[in-house]
């Protein structure tokens, strides 16, 4: 696995990607789970088996006329990749792979039960990886998007504050809380280009078991009807809607989102 799921930029020397140690570094290898144990089981399988670190068997036929196997891997390989195997007809292949992204993570989401009218509140949101054994996100993290979307709302349903939102033209704001990497160019300028890479600027991404605190400040309204209500949903795509529309053209294709996990207080 790691011949393809770890770059290196031949003439910088820079690892682009590096999921395939992600994973030696973690539990998961440390517990003797290796890559085939999560990606070439049926999806079903994959809750038990990160939270036990034992794979869970599945029995069967590896052909019509082969014998009863007490474990046999399927042969579909489906990671986080959605978007481009749906673009492509890939309906079923896209299924599993937002059924995984669903089952990858879970939040934690902290929030005062009382609040003064004109006054700062925090909210606190917690990102933990609990069912994949490399980075969340992995692969080409400065591409991938994985983010907040935390919108609090009052007793009449009217939004007091929101982060996180897609804008018109299906970008993300400066405020939103991603998690994803930056690499820089020789010109020390943010690039999404390979070839162009030289050094990493920052790395969010969660590893296998890990997590991620975010602090959210806001002004309560002075008017204010009945309490409020706070909702967190990480939300996946697998890369911005610019870059789509860099490659196909303006208005081309929209770039799918999932939410992953979502948490209401």
């Amino acid at each position: 696995c790691g011949n393809c799921h770890n770059v290196m930029d031949p003439k910088s020397g820079l690892m682009i990607e590096h999921t395939y140690d992600e994973w030696k570094k973690s539990v998961y290898a440390q517990n003797g789970l290796v890559c085939q144990d999560c990606h070439m089981i049926p999806v079903e399988n994959l809750e038990e088996t990160a939270r036990t670190m034992k794979r869970k068997d599945n029995p069967g036929q590896a052909s019509e006329i082969g014998p009863e196997r007490p474990n046999i891997h399927n042969h579909e390989f489906v990671g986080g990749n959605f978007a481009l195997t749906k673009m492509l007809g890939g309906d079923k292949q896209s299924g599993i792979a937002v059924k995984r992204l669903k089952l990858a993570a879970s939040l934690d989401l902290a929030a005062p039960k009382k609040v003064s009218p004109g006054a700062k509140t925090k909210v606190t949101v917690r990102v933990n990886n609990v069912a994949a054994g490399h980075n969340l996100p992995t692969s080409l993290s400065m591409l991938r998007q994985m983010w907040l979307d935390v919108e609090v709302t009052d007793g009449a349903g009217r939004t007091v504050y929101r982060s996180g939102a897609l804008d018109k033209n299906g970008d993300l704001g400066a405020d939103a809380i991603i998690f994803n990497s930056s690499v820089l160019d020789t010109d020390g300028k943010p690039t999404l280009k390979p070839w162009r890479m030289v050094k990493f600027d920052y790395n969010r991404t969660i590893p296998p078991r890990g997590s991620a605190a975010r602090d959210i400040l806001f002004t309560v309204p002075k008017v204010l009807k009945g309490p409020l209500k706070f909702r967190a949903t990480l939300k996946y795509r697998s890369f911005p809607q610019y870059v789509a529309n860099d490659l196909l053209g303006k208005d081309a294709v929209t770039v799918p989102v999932v939410d992953m996990v979502e948490k209401i207080v």
